[in-house]
C-alpha cells in the first residue's frame, strides 16, 4: 500500500493533453489529460508521470489528490493518477479511464477506493444453509470474494472468485444485491457487491489452498458467527429477502 502517495496533495504539469497522439505511436490518443508531478522525481531522476481523472477536457496543469498508483509488471515505473480533492473513483473505474494505455502492460494498483465483488451462497439441505469461508491466519468467517480486475464487471469477479476459492457455480441468482461499504484501518475505502444465489446440493466444496475451512450454517449459526462484524448486515438482509415478511 503506497501509505506515503495516496492523499497527497500534487501539482500536475500537463504534457500530453487529453485529445491529443502520442508523439511517437501515432495511433494512440491520449483519452486523459497526461503530464509530469511537480518536484517528484522517479528512482531514474525523471519527474513522475501522473493520469488525470475527472477532468473535462484538455488542460495545461492541476492540482489534485493522488488517489492511485499503478505498477507496471517487472518494472521499477509507477504512474500516479491524480483527481480533484474530494472526488471518488474505485480502483475498477480507474482502470478502465487508463486502459487506452495501460492495456499494453500487466499492472496491479493500488487506489484510496477499492471495490470486490463476491457470492454469499445457500442450499436448501433440507432446511437453508449459508456457505462461509474462513481465510488462513484469519480468525473471522468471510464470504467467497475478490477484487475486480480490468475488464471485467462485478458479476464476472463474483463468478470467478466463487469459483477459484470454493470450486462452486451458482445454479441460480436472486434478483437482488447487497453493498457494503466501510474504511479499512484510514488506508482506503472498500467498497464490496455481493450476489446472492444457490448451488445444488450435488455440488462439493474444493476450496482453495488460503481457505483454511468452511461451512454449512443455518440461519442461526451464521449469524452468530459473523456478529459484530460487516458481514452480519449482510446475513440478516439474505434472510429477510428470502423469506419476506407477508402483508397483513
Amino acid at each position: 500500500m503506497e501509505t506515503t502517495i495516496l492523499g497527497r496533495t500534487v501539482k500536475v504539469k500537463i504534457h500530453r493533453p487529453m485529445g491529443s497522439m502520442h508523439p511517437v505511436y501515432s495511433s494512440l490518443l491520449y483519452e486523459l489529460n497526461y503530464g509530469e508531478v511537480e518536484g517528484v522525481y522517479t528512482h531514474d531522476n525523471e519527474l513522475q508521470d501522473a493520469y488525470l481523472v475527472g477532468v473535462e477536457g484538455p488542460v495545461s496543469e492541476f492540482t489534485g489528490q493522488v488517489i492511485a498508483v499503478i505498477h507496471r509488471d517487472n518494472s521499477p515505473i509507477t504512474k500516479w493518477v491524480v483527481a480533484q480533492e474530494g472526488a471518488i473513483f474505485y480502483h475498477d473505474d480507474i482502470l478502465r479511464q487508463v486502459n487506452f494505455q495501460e492495456q499494453y502492460f500487466n499492472i496491479t494498483i493500488d487506489a484510496l477506493y477499492k471495490v470486490s465483488a463476491g457470492f454469499l451462497v445457500y442450499r436448501e439441505h433440507p432446511e437453508r444453509e449459508y456457505l462461509l469461508i474462513r481465510l488462513q491466519d484469519q480468525e473471522n468467517w468471510s464470504l467467497p470474494k475478490g477484487r475486480i480486475k480490468r475488464d471485467e464487471l462485478s458479476w464476472d469477479t463474483a463468478n470467478r472468485e466463487l469459483y477459484e476459492e470454493v470450486g462452486l457455480s451458482v445454479d441460480s441468482v436472486e434478483t437482488t444485491h447487497f453493498v457494503l461499504e466501510y474504511d479499512y484501518r484510514d488506508q482506503y475505502h472498500k467498497k464490496i457487491i455481493l450476489y446472492l444465489g444457490s448451488i445444488d446440493t450435488e455440488q462439493e466444496v474444493m476450496k482453495h489452498p488460503k481457505i483454511e475451512t468452511y461451512a454449512w450454517m443455518s440461519y442461526d449459526k451464521a449469524y452468530q458467527a459473523v456478529a459484530g462484524t460487516y458481514w452480519e448486515s449482510i446475513i440478516v438482509s439474505a434472510e429477510q429477502w428470502l423469506n419476506p415478511i407477508p402483508l397483513q
